[in-house]
């Protein structure tokens, strides 16, 4: 994700001479997948319950590297006034807002202090996470409504091209080069890396002024996205 990131950057930054904001906008959505709607969804018809390893682990890196270095740079370009301690609380505030990372912090404590949750909340949580693939699929379908193609240029095809070629690309050949690599592993973290944009990347590019040229790329990476990991799948499994 790094690696894509720092790709996007440099093109959008120096190539397409974007100022800082919109530049780590636009790097997000070439780096980060929609792991949390579709990611859940696909790896869960795939793997059943032993796809929330990787699912987690993503989301974990997602949110908690990604996101931050995002939310760290737009503010700074926004803001480049600021002193860096004021941004970095700016940054960790909005991240502590978001339920994902909320419920990271509290799954993780769980596990580090060895809390059990009592039988009847166990299940009850088990009960709504067996909701989350049917839901998140409807969700992402309804957010597709009132989407357009107006912005479709150079700038956002090569996005997309980011983000459903070379990163899956870039993650399958650094797993069959990394040793002890089971092939489960690979197959899933090619996939995830295959997903479409996250649905963040439009709201975060509404609320910094990008508008369509957010939105193209996420809506024609909704769609292209989806081809690939089609093909993926039947490739595959």
């Amino acid at each position: 994700s790094l690696i894509i990131f720092a790709l996007a950057f440099y093109c959008y930054r120096y190539c397409f001479s974007y100022s800082l904001t919109p530049t780590a906008v636009l790097a997000m959505g070439a780096s980060m997948s929609n792991t949390g709607f579709i990611g859940t969804a696909v790896l869960s018809l795939l793997m059943g319950s032993h796809a929330a390893i990787y699912i987690s682990l993503t989301l974990i890196l997602e949110n908690l590297l990604i996101l931050a270095l995002v939310l760290a740079l737009a503010e700074a370009g926004q803001q480049e006034q600021q002193q860096v301690w004021v941004l970095l609380q700016k940054t960790a505030q909005n991240l502590l807002k978001k339920p994902v990372i909320i419920a990271i912090i509290w799954g993780m404590s769980c596990i580090l202090l060895d809390i059990r949750l009592p039988t009847l909340v166990d299940q009850s949580l088990a009960l709504l996470g067996k909701t989350a693939s049917p839901l998140a699929l409807f969700v992402i379908g309804g957010s597709l409504v009132g989407m357009g193609m107006s912005a479709l240029n150079l700038q956002s095809g090569l996005l997309v091209a980011f983000k459903v070629i070379l990163m899956p690309l870039l993650i399958y050949c650094l797993l069959r080069i990394l040793p002890d690599v089971s092939q489960e592993m690979l197959y899933a973290g090619t996939i995830l890396a295959a997903l479409p944009m996250p649905i963040a990347f439009g709201i975060f590019g509404q609320a910094y002024g990008l508008n369509e040229r957010a939105l193209t790329p996420l809506m024609l990476s909704t769609i292209l996205g989806f081809v690939g990991i089609s093909s993926l799948i039947m490739l595959w499994w």
